[in-house]
């Protein structure tokens, strides 16, 4: 399919949110940038959407589909799109007004490399917006390779070239869990850099539902996890160039050893420990993520058995303080 030199497609999967995928589509049109299209996704909803959406009277592609996941959803947005730029955006998130600067910067990148903003949270509960991490607090702060690994920007703070898109191969169906994470670090481990700019560009909405695209299925996460780290090791090692960067080998390691410990919290233990020696292997060796305690009983217990210790004394402590008096 031939794109439209400006366009930006705007891709929504959406799952059950009527009235909040209505102050998402009012971003958009409210974008100073006027080349957009807007792509939604119904990825199985029992609702009548399609009506909903006709009493705001926009003009869109709506793309209905089986219950597939985020992954399933986006890949049909991409496959429909027809912008020189793909912008993925969930349905109860919206956009701040940035696209036009977004679209100017990324012009001035060379061939291998894409824009990255910044992101702002929404609390359900308080009401506050705030940076969403570090990275977008501080609009100097350039992000190394190991705290992108370790926090890889969210889903709509890049503009995508449609060129990396289609090189990458769109989303991996498979993944249903952390999928926009896999997305982003296989984009790095491809050879793509990510340049970021001090604008924040969206807003993610923080609700405590279900309904969020990305939580529609069940997550398997040990079984997930370990499949992301394979795949993008595989990634990595499959690069000859790529393959010897020790920032890069770093990252992935640090990354894979930081899931380890969460799947050791879950009682994922066998997941855990291909994935405490796939980290290992990518460090030859000597990488511990953590805290000098940490590091300390790891060295003294193995990381398994450290995990376990730490997470039981830490669950003592809290027991211990909620019992004093206030």
């Amino acid at each position: 399919m031939t794109y439209s030199p400006g366009l930006v497609s705007v891709i929504i999967p959406y799952y059950k949110k009527k009235r909040r995928i209505i102050e998402c589509i009012k971003s958009i049109l409210n974008q100073r940038h006027n080349l957009i299209e807007i792509i939604v996704i119904d990825d199985g909803s029992e609702d009548d959407l399609i009506y909903f959406l006709k009493e705001i009277n926009v003009n869109l592609k709506l793309i209905k589909q089986f219950n597939c996941g985020p992954s399933s959803a986006r890949n049909a947005g991409i496959s429909a799109s027809q912008g020189e730029y793909l912008k993925f955006l969930d349905a109860d998130d919206f956009l701040l007004d940035q696209l036009k600067e977004e679209v100017e910067f990324s012009k001035l990148l060379k061939n291998n490399e894409f824009s990255v903003g910044c992101s702002l949270k929404l609390s359900e509960a308080s009401g506050v917006i705030s940076p969403h991490s570090r990275r977008d607090a501080l609009s100097s702060y350039v992000p190394n390779g190991v705290e992108l690994a370790l926090d890889a920007p969210l889903i709509s703070a890049p503009l995508w070239p449609r060129y990396v898109i289609q090189n990458l191969g769109g989303f991996r169906e498979d993944i249903t869990y952390r999928e926009d994470y896999e997305f982003f670090m296989r984009a790095i481990l491809s050879g793509y850099k990510p340049v970021f700019i001090p604008l924040p560009v969206f807003v993610y909405c923080d609700y405590q539902c279900d309904q969020r695209v990305s939580r529609q299925l069940p997550k398997a996460t040990s079984k997930q996890q370990l499949k992301i780290f394979k795949g993008l090791i595989f990634c990595l090692q499959g690069n000859s160039e790529l393959s010897l960067d020790i920032v890069l080998n770093e990252a992935l390691s640090a990354a894979a050893w930081q899931a380890a410990r969460i799947l050791v919290r879950e009682g994922s233990i066998q997941e855990a420990a291909l994935l405490f020696r796939l980290s290992r292997e990518l460090s030859h060796g000597d990488k511990i993520v953590g805290q000098w305690q940490y590091q300390l009983a790891c060295r003294i217990l193995g990381p398994i058995a450290a995990e376990q210790f730490l997470t039981k004394a830490r669950k003592l402590v809290n027991k211990m303080l909620s019992l004093l008096p206030n």
